[in-house]
């Protein structure tokens, strides 16, 4: 009888088109907010020169990614190539190392790929990457092509992690920092290991100091397992769970799931089967958890973008109310600048007083005390406008109905 493909069937991500719309209205729901809303008042009380650059529609409406992290051969090529149910363009498979580049594989009606240079210019989510280089450049591709479940999520593989100091040192590009960027903008992390070899390469430590700020969206895949007997199947998960132990430096570890994710029948002695080590069905369940876990990505990304806006509006309320308390003590004529490096020094109580009075919290200032005084003195204070009532009181209306409102809808039973 001929082997039964195993690629997952599109009942594994059935309700992919509702979610997706579901998707779509909160965080469009959400841009909008911000552009009539919030970005009027930002630019009244100058925030962006406190704080840095305004919200790009790109934050907004960039679908959520999967960062791909492993060893070469460890199958995170095969892994997207199992998901999307097809093969995509540049995509290499093999033993030896073949995937050389980053490659960002997002939805398209038709198969193409474009260069590094051209991905970084469409003022996405990956614009960036710009900063480290031509030699990163030469390494980055966008690749498009039709699969359902590049409609909700966008997948970034990466080159193998190298081992030895000669092959690392090799790239003409900053590998460490790259991951580091990837690892905070990706919405999961699924690093890849071979349950045939877990050598752990010398570059594997700059991907775990990448990863150590952002462990909540670490996933770990021990793949190929079929490959090794069901007893010593729990001897490798052991010895790979003490290894990642050393290595992030906590005994809180991410999620491990187990699997072997290619189009060929799950491998499995007859023995093994009905028996406690029957790793068929473990491999079943552990398939389905998994793929939950790939679809709770889209809900967890809206709250995401939400929590991003909130902690925006809360900061440029908390801005707009010290400029107006800067104004109020600004001289209409003579000794501005004496005047400003008085409320300099003030910095502190002035804060205190804003606490106390406007329900305001430190954190919602967004930077130290210091850091605050020293872009302060960058800054003519005789440019400050008073920010209206009516512009403080649409911000309180977005802090307390508009976000409330996107809350609600995320949380409704047809965004799972």
């Amino acid at each position: 009888m001929a082997p039964q493909n195993r690629r997952p069937s599109s009942k594994a991500f059935e309700k992919i088109e509702i979610v997706r719309n579901e998707y779509d209205e909160c965080v469009d729901g959400l841009r909008q907010i911000y552009r009539d809303k919030v970005f009027h008042v930002e630019q009244l009380c100058r925030y962006v020169e406190m704080h840095g650059g305004s919200f790009r529609d790109a934050e907004f409406l960039a679908k959520p990614f999967v960062l791909l992290l492993g060893q070469y051969s460890t199958g995170k090529t095969t892994f997207i190539r199992y998901l999307m149910r097809k093969d995509f363009p540049g995509a290499r498979i093999g033993p030896e190392p073949t995937t050389e580049t980053f490659s960002v594989i997002r939805h398209g009606n038709q198969d193409s790929t474009i260069p590094g240079h051209t991905l970084v210019a469409e003022n996405g989510p990956f614009r960036d990457l710009s900063k480290f280089g031509d030699g990163l450049m030469g390494k980055l591709v966008g690749i498009y092509t039709n699969a359902s479940i590049l409609e909700m999520l966008t997948f970034v593989d990466t080159p193998g992690i190298l081992s030895g100091k000669k092959h690392t040192n090799s790239r003409d590009y900053d590998m460490g920092g790259v991951i580091e960027w990837l690892c905070k903008k990706a919405d999961r992390i699924i690093v890849v290991f071979d349950a045939l070899n877990l050598d752990i390469p010398d570059e594997f430590q700059d991907v775990v100091n990448a990863m150590k700020n952002n462990m909540p969206k670490v996933r770990i895949l021990l793949n190929k397992a079929d490959q090794v007997a069901g007893q010593q199947l729990m001897r490798v998960y052991g010895a790979l769970l003490w290894v990642l132990t050393k290595m992030i430096g906590t005994p809180e570890l991410p999620k491990v799931y187990i699997g072997s994710y290619w189009d060929k029948p799950i491998k499995g002695s007859d023995e093994e089967r009905g028996s406690a080590f029957d790793t068929r069905k473990l491999f079943k369940r552990e398939q389905e958890i998994l793929f939950q876990d790939l679809k709770s990505i889209v809900r967890h990304s809206a709250l995401s973008k939400l929590d991003m806006l909130t902690r925006r509006v809360r900061a440029v309320r908390a801005q707009s109310i010290l400029v107006n308390s800067i104004k109020n003590e600004m001289p209409l004529l003579f000794g501005k600048t004496e005047k400003k490096h008085e409320i300099i020094q003030r910095l502190e109580r002035i804060l205190l007083d804003i606490e106390n009075k406007h329900q305001v919290l430190r954190t919602d200032f967004n930077i130290p005390v210091d850091e605050m005084r020293r872009r302060l003195l960058a800054i003519d204070f005789g440019g400050f406008s008073t920010i209206s009532q009516k512009n403080m009181g649409i911000l309180t209306d977005v802090l307390e109905t508009d976000l409330p409102y996107v809350m609600t809808a995320i949380r409704a039973d047809n965004f799972k």
